[in-house]
């Protein structure tokens, strides 16, 4: 059930407290799929390789993710987080179309493509997943919040949709299932 169908307290952002902030990602994490966390542990663990995009800070997870994948759970993955080819890219294509090249290179047939927009609505993550799509042979997990039916939550085969129009609610939660899945994937590394 949703925060909405327990009947959690929705919280008014003109006078949200800190603890307000935190008890919102709370509910948000509570209400996670299980269904969907254990197929996104299963599609990462086959991948041929992660690629892992956003912007701003949700661009910096997916580089802290890239690293822990790598570096815990021994499985190949990258972000899009090297200044002077992004700049180039969005100087020469528009930042529309600054991770086309992006994910052209990295994604290879078994990749999974996790792409995060706190709106759904950015246009160069969706103008990326739409180019990840012409690979036939990848996943596309989407991690999405504001509006439940955002268009990024259309072009995924295994989409989180954050119940929030807080972005920081948003962030921490896609930061907490991604590094669930890492250190899940972590563990069965070490047990193996």
């Amino acid at each position: 059930a949703s925060a909405r169908d327990r009947g959690d307290v929705q919280v008014d952002r003109r006078t949200m407290t800190p603890i307000d902030a935190i008890n919102e990602s709370v509910v948000a994490m509570r209400d996670v799929s299980p269904r969907d966390l254990n197929s996104l542990v299963d599609v990462v663990a086959a991948a041929g390789r992660v690629v892992l995009i956003g912007n701003g800070w949700l661009l910096s997870i997916a580089s802290h993710i890239a690293t822990d994948l790598w570096t815990q759970a021994d499985i190949g993955a990258v972000a899009p987080t090297d200044v002077a080819y992004l700049t180039a890219q969005a100087n020469d294509h528009g930042h529309v179309y600054m991770l086309v090249d992006y994910v052209r290179r990295y994604l290879v047939v078994g990749s999974v493509l996790v792409a995060m927009s706190c709106s759904g609505r950015s246009e160069n993550i969706l103008v990326a997943c739409r180019e990840a799509r012409k690979h036939a042979l990848i996943t596309i997990v989407t991690m999405s919040g504001f509006d439940e039916d955002n268009p990024l939550r259309r072009v995924g085969d295994i989409n989180f949709y954050i119940p929030s129009r807080s972005y920081g609610t948003i962030q921490v939660t896609c930061h907490a299932i991604l590094h669930a899945v890492c250190d899940t994937l972590a563990s069965m590394r070490r047990a193996a």
